[in-house]
């Protein structure tokens, strides 16, 4: 226990079992995060890339200042959780309307709302000759 805290640091040591106990399931979101971020580079969108992380820290600031002063420590760790949720609304918005896409790729790729709006037309009955 001496690694990571002198010896009576109960309160470091409190702190880090409230982090892992409530807010590191929220790292689910983070894991997401960084596979659009391969997504962008992958697909040369580093513009993509610097928005979605640039509101995240943006966010994480913003809710930061108003959580902390209220919730000490806590505020501080729901505002990273907090940053993260809001950055995955935010790249699964860029995913589902394509803007991930290069231009050189557009005519092969089809984004989720694309094949979706496909799947509707194909649903409707076909009508045959003489079935007016």
């Amino acid at each position: 226990m001496q690694l990571f805290f002198k010896e009576g640091n109960v309160e470091g040591f409190r702190l880090s079992v409230l982090f892992v106990k409530y807010y590191l399931p929220f790292a689910i979101f983070c894991a997401c995060n960084n596979i659009f971020h391969h997504l962008y580079r992958g697909c040369k969108k580093m513009g993509l890339l610097i928005l979605s992380t640039g509101f995240s820290s943006v966010a994480r600031i913003v809710a930061g200042i108003f959580l902390t002063g209220t919730m000490g420590m806590n505020g501080f760790f729901l505002a990273w959780a907090l940053s993260w949720i809001a950055e995955s609304v935010l790249n699964a918005f860029i995913y589902l309307f394509g803007l991930w896409v290069p231009r050189e790729a557009e005519d092969i790729i089809q984004t989720p709302l694309q094949l979706r709006k496909k799947k509707k037309r194909r649903m409707l009955p076909i009508e045959e000759e003489g079935d007016f």
